[in-house]
């Protein structure tokens, strides 16, 4: 049985899911618009010009190097190397097409199970103790097929403990939502709306475990962490905190007692005092390095993350620079254009 087949809401989850932004989920190399499409290397052939083309509005790919073709069904089998049928779970899971479970008798009393224990899949949908029922954020949230942000936190060991759902809403507003794989009582599991209350993991402590003589790097909030991961992954261990300004006492620091890194504030008031406060838990090893003055209230790097996948690309397809020299230019560049020294 082919895609053109199978019944299982194939079309549906075709006309939720956007090709551009799951291919994002797997290409780390720069995507660039080109034409009225989107181009970069191909993830199924080593290449250095990019020939890997997107059309979004067609929902199609094309590998003018390889021959790779296809639409998002396509896509999955071939970078998941799976069959079609499959292709659908992994579609369904990242665009919430699951049926909401009916809810049976509502308990109060949901523990967090740390680590998540190995039953406990990728959640898709969630229990709000509080509120005493299910939704579906990829569902119910869905705004011009965008799909929420999701990331993973970990032990020092790598395991699952909590996961943050970023939801941007119709109206330009978002929600951030902390989920944790929780039991009552009677036993019943379930992802369910609830943050750890204490002693929480910066996100990327494995990574920091596995480097511990690598310098570390803290930001503020998990959209400008991915950012800067793709910046300075290569250089910094990259970590922020769930919960933001609030949430410094909740968090566990301790790892990083002693050593050597930087912090990056966002610039405003409450990260200026959110960054001050980290470093008196830390040690005066971890070095601030504020933003210059001039820049708008509230910017942080993420804000010109898009600027620095622009030049890179450009490096590497007008200039015939390696990706790595022209990561290192544009960052240098940006750098000198946002911040009073480079680090």
């Amino acid at each position: 049985m082919n895609k053109h087949d199978y019944p299982n809401n194939a079309e549906e989850i075709k006309s939720r899911v956007s090709l551009l932004e799951i291919v994002k989920r797997y290409v780390s190399t720069p995507i660039k618009p080109k034409g009225g499409e989107h181009v970069c290397l191909c993830p199924f052939h080593k290449e250095k010009t990019p020939s890997f083309f997107i059309n979004d509005s067609k929902g199609a790919y094309n590998c003018f190097g390889c021959g790779a073709k296809g639409d998002v069904f396509d896509f999955i089998c071939a970078v998941e190397n799976c069959l079609f049928p499959k292709a659908i779970e992994i579609l369904k899971n990242l665009v919430g097409l699951y049926k909401t479970p009916e809810i049976t008798e509502i308990t109060e009393d949901w523990q967090p199970i740390l680590p998540a224990t190995e039953d406990a899949v990728v959640p898709v949908n969630i229990y709000s103790p509080k509120q005493k029922k299910y939704y579906t954020p990829t569902v119910e949230y869905l705004t011009e097929l965008e799909m929420p942000a999701t990331w993973k936190y970990t032990n020092e060991n790598g395991e699952t403990l909590f996961w943050i759902y970023r939801i941007k809403k119709a109206d330009g507003g978002k929600i951030i939502l902390p989920i944790t794989y929780c039991q009552n009582k009677k036993g019943e599991k379930k992802w369910c709306a609830k943050a750890m209350k204490n002693d929480r993991p910066l996100l990327n402590i494995h990574d920091l475990a596995l480097n511990p003589n690598k310098p570390f790097l803290i930001v503020e909030g998990e959209k400008t962490y991915s950012a800067c991961k793709e910046i300075y992954g290569d250089k910094f261990v990259v970590l922020t905190w769930s919960g933001g300004t609030q949430a410094i006492h909740k968090t566990d620091w301790s790892l990083l007692i002693g050593k050597s890194g930087f912090i990056i504030p966002d610039n405003d008031n409450s990260g200026i005092k959110a960054v001050n406060e980290i470093q008196n838990i830390i040690g005066d090893n971890a070095e601030i390095i504020t933003p210059k003055s001039e820049l708008p209230n509230g910017w942080d790097i993420a804000d010109c993350f898009e600027q620095w996948q622009e030049r890179v690309s450009i490096m590497m397809f007008d200039a015939d620079m390696t990706e790595q020299d022209a990561k290192q230019k544009a960052t240098e560049e940006i750098e000198g254009e946002y911040f009073n020294i480079l680090f």
